[in-house]
């Protein structure tokens, strides 16, 4: 029987919800006031506190983006801002203050600032830190050496981890000093109050990294998430204040969940256990022709899912796909439903890349993928060694502060969860979603070219001592393009055997039509044609427009329609074109031309709209006409299409 997730109504609700407004509740003077929806990629975030002034971006740059439906500064753990120098009042003996944060992490480390200021040296006492961190002693906030604090209210000293805010959700976040006792408040709770000493140190104020002996950012204590507000008040809130202001954040969320109404395009590679064939090792792949085999014993087939055994790598299946399934796209998208059976070490949901042993063909074999041996891979565990956590990592790139690994809580036998990493060039980021939200990301300037995919595994390591899958997996999907936030919800909302594609293309190059082809353009001319790529995205130009088609046109190798009109008033001929599109085509233009050799292609001399009808689903269809006042352009017949052109 398959097993189809829910998304839990909070899960929809954190996924797409519209700006917050940061609490009204203010102790004394807020000071700083900044929020993601002002700042532009590279330049100074305004503050609009009262302290005035502008927080300059530096190191790598922090990032203007999205994450799980807010706008939100996303910090990689070698970016900062540096902001103006913290007043008289957020200095000096035991200074009172708030610092209040919205606030999201996809992985944490022991220590990683959000906001500091002060010196983070000895002698102690000199600095406050706000941190999302895991340590026990200091993880929640520093003051460098005396009167710090971690999250896990039950903890006071030693190495032991911290229970810190979950990983991959937004949290409220807030620290108070009252000149007495500090304080750390998550989503409304306290959970820490350690008396306080300090005699904090006048710097710049920082966001993501603290300050140095030397007075200059450290650079190795750095934030790796994202803050959609912060907000430092001159005093400090009491704890009824913070839950109110958690609570009026919560309520001003307006609007429902709202994933994309579809694909902007398909998957290139499509398998769904529902097609064994002839023979039960093969694994169809329906929307292309890399077609995978299963490896090694005890899998079985179950009502249109793979069910693997899990165990050593030596002996127990897994499913072994053709190589350069990845490695030939700029970005990429790979989407997986799996439910574990049980949690076995390190075992792998899907393994890309390769290691000592280069390729390896069948089970067995003593191999393993470490940078430091060459190997190079991006994975899924199921299992962080035997932990609850999901493990995503991507190996031998070039990566910033936090390590090539991202894990996530929730890895529970018997329930269904939908996985999805992508990697986005123009972001320069790996992103692993759960269920249809962010959970972590991974900066890094290397995407899926740099992988050598030659070991292209669902349930199987590229380290033979970590164990095989234990059980099912309902669908895997691959696609030339990095899906966004609305698109995986979209994904994730629909679950496995759903696909929601609008018919529209999603790259360039991608719309064409025929109306009644030249007799001087021959069979073979007309099959080179449809055989080519213009997008190379890996489907053709024939498949593409088969998986397009169009409402009303019994042809579905061509989704646009042109008919050819005779003595316009003026003078000449026209065509008149019409197609479906997205209502918003963001970034791109579209540019119509024609031809009658598929070779030579040209704009019309005058274009016009003469119909456009919404159909209220994200898409439009309209009707233009293109006249030719001097009827030199194709004669009776022509081929036409619309090219999309990036916008200046």
């Amino acid at each position: 029987m398959k097993r189809h997730f829910t998304l839990s109504a909070a899960a929809l609700l954190l996924a797409s919800l519209s700006t917050l407004h940061a609490g009204s509740h203010v102790a004394g003077t807020l000071l700083v006031d900044l929020h993601a929806g002002s700042y532009a990629n590279g330049s100074p975030w305004n503050n609009t506190g009262s302290l005035g002034g502008t927080f300059s971006p530096a190191g790598t740059t922090p990032k203007r983006e999205t994450i799980n439906g807010l706008a939100s500064v996303v910090f990689d753990g070698q970016d900062w801002f540096a902001g103006p120098a913290a007043p008289a009042t957020l200095t000096g003996t035991n200074p009172t203050c708030t610092i209040e944060c919205w606030v999201w992490n996809g992985n944490t480390s022991a220590f990683e600032l959000m906001a500091a200021w002060g010196h983070g040296a000895a002698p102690n006492g000199r600095e406050i830190g706000f941190s999302y961190g895991e340590h026990a002693v200091f993880g929640a906030f520093t003051h460098f050496g005396t009167g710090d604090g971690g999250w896990d209210p039950t903890l006071t000293a030693g190495p032991s981890l911290a229970t810190t805010p979950t990983v991959g959700d937004w949290h409220h976040l807030v620290y108070t000093c009252d000149g007495t006792s500090a304080r750390a408040y998550m989503d409304g709770a306290l959970m820490k109050t350690v008396a306080v000493t300090a005699n904090v140190t006048a710097t710049p104020i920082l966001l993501g990294q603290r300050t140095g002996a030397a007075g200059t950012p450290l650079t190795t204590q750095g934030f790796t998430g994202a803050l959609h507000y912060v907000r430092i008040h001159s005093e400090a809130l009491g704890a009824d204040e913070v839950l109110l202001n958690y609570e009026e954040d919560l309520q001003n969320r307006t609007g429902e969940a709202r994933a994309a109404d579809a694909l902007k395009c398909g998957p290139v590679h499509r398998y769904s256990f529902d097609y064994p064939g002839t023979q039960t090792t093969n694994v169809h792949d329906s929307a292309g022709t890399a077609h995978g085999t299963i490896r090694g014993a005890n899998y079985a087939w179950v009502g249109g899912q793979l069910e693997f055994p899990g165990g050593s790598s030596a002996t127990e299946a897994y499913v072994d796909l053709p190589n350069g399934l990845i490695s030939g796209h700029t970005d990429i998208t790979l989407e997986v439903w799996a439910t574990l059976r049980s949690r076995q070490n390190w075992s792998r949901i899907l393994d890309i890349g390769s290691g000592t042993a280069g390729e390896v063909t069948a089970p067995g074999g003593t191999f393993n993928a470490a940078a430091a041996n060459g190997g190079k891979y991006v994975m899924l565990a199921a299992s962080q060694g035997t932990s609850s956590r999901h493990a995503m990592e991507v190996s031998g790139v070039p990566h910033l502060h936090g390590g090539p690994t991202r894990a996530s809580e929730h890895n529970d036998p018997g329930v269904t969860h939908h996985h999805v990493i992508t990697y986005s060039a123009a972001q320069q980021e790996w992103r692993h979603y759960m269920d249809g939200l962010v959970v972590s990301c991974i900066p890094s300037a290397s995407g899926p070219a740099t992988i050598p995919d030659v070991n292209v595994w669902l349930g199987r390591s590229n380290f033979s001592t970590d164990s095989n899958f234990d059980g099912w997996v309902d669908e895997f999907r691959v696609y030339a393009c990095a899906l966004t936030d609305a698109e995986v919800l979209r994904n994730a909302y629909d679950g496995p055997d759903v696909l929601t594609v609008l018919p529209v293309p999603c790259s360039f190059q991608e719309w064409v039509m025929e109306n009644n082809p030249n007799a001087a353009i021959t069979p073979a001319a007309l099959q080179a044609y449809r055989t080519q790529d213009w997008d190379q995205d890996g489907i053709s130009n024939a498949l593409e427009f088969a998986l397009l088609p169009m409402p009303g046109i019994s042809n579905n190798t061509a989704p646009v329609i042109a008919e050819r009109e005779a003595n316009l008033p003026g003078g000449g001929t026209g065509w008149t074109f019409t197609y479906r599109r997205l209502i918003t085509l963001p970034g791109v233009t579209l540019v119509p031309e024609i031809t009658n050799d598929l070779s030579t292609w040209f704009a019309p001399q005058s274009v016009e709209r003469i119909a456009a009808v919404d159909h209220e689903d994200g898409t439009i269809t309209e009707t233009w006409r293109w006249r030719d006042p001097d009827d030199d352009c194709c004669g009776d017949r022509a081929f036409a299409r619309l090219r999309e052109e990036p916008r200046d």
